[in-house]
């Protein structure tokens, strides 16, 4: 594994499909009244910084971040990740956006977002400025990379059930096979025939198994987490490359010194 932090409070929110660049952000010390959005490839060059506020998802093409620039994330804008102005596209009913996922045309994400006095559920923000609509129930969410490779399904997960699969143009669950309550999908891979899935997200380090969809036989792929766990306290939910040659995981470690004084009096 590669340290890829830039300040002291990274926290990877994408890692695209072909797992070369990262897209972060950075709070505490170096960003303590608001959070910054930053770009970095993996091979470790330079982060390059692009604006205040929370940067949710890169494009497939890499050229905008869908990027909320304060909270509360009432809004969304497509943020250049070169040369340019940003987009602002319109919330509609939205009135908190939570996370984000471009589509692999990269015509529209998907997004969790809520409307005032409801639940979390996931919603399709198209890139033509069209206002944001709901295809799924309250409660129903998704996480990492949840969009099949030809946008046509989604990996969900849901209060009370374990997870499932639903249209990317809305419609019925079916559960996924073999999967229980406790895991989580977190990306698919290329050929589509495959789900990676973190067997339990409060486990550390995180435990990745590779979901075979037509016969739900389930293998240990991965387990995710820092070369030193020393002090290590809490995970960010781990992503995967569709590729399933990479992954990324944020992680909080807290460090005390201890001090011996003598002679006191």
């Amino acid at each position: 594994p590669r340290d890829l932090s830039w300040f002291d409070g990274t926290r990877p929110t994408d890692l695209p499909r072909d797992g070369r660049t990262l897209l972060f952000v950075e709070g505490l010390d170096a960003a303590p009244t608001e959070v910054v959005s930053y770009l970095r490839t993996t091979d470790g060059a330079p982060a390059v910084r692009l604006g205040v506020g929370w940067g949710f998802a890169l494009s497939p093409d890499g050229k905008w971040a869908l990027h909320s620039p304060r909270y509360p994330y009432e809004h969304v804008q497509l943020l250049p990740t070169g040369v340019g102005e940003p987009r602002p596209l319109p919330a509609g009913a939205i009135v908190e956006y939570h996370w984000a996922s471009f589509f692999p045309d990269g015509k529209a994400a998907l997004v969790v977002g809520r409307e005032q006095g409801k639940r979390y559920r996931l919603w399709v923000q198209r890139v033509d400025g069209t206002p944001p609509q709901p295809i799924s129930p309250e409660g129903v969410v998704a996480y990492g990379d949840p969009i099949a490779p030809d946008g046509t399904r989604i990996a969900v997960v849901q209060p009370d059930a374990a997870p499932s699969l639903m249209p990317a143009a809305g419609g019925p669950l079916t559960p996924l096979p073999g999967l229980l309550r406790s895991h989580v999908p977190i990306a698919w891979s290329d050929d589509g025939k495959a789900i990676f899935v973190v067997e339990k997200a409060s486990d550390f380090p995180l435990k990745v198994v590779r979901l075979e969809l037509a016969t739900g036989r389930r293998s240990p792929w991965c387990e995710i987490g820092p070369p030193d766990d020393a002090a290590t306290r809490s995970s960010q939910a781990g992503q995967v490359a569709a590729d399933g040659k990479a992954w990324v995981l944020g992680y909080v470690q807290l460090f005390s010194d201890l001090y011996l004084v003598e002679g006191l009096r």
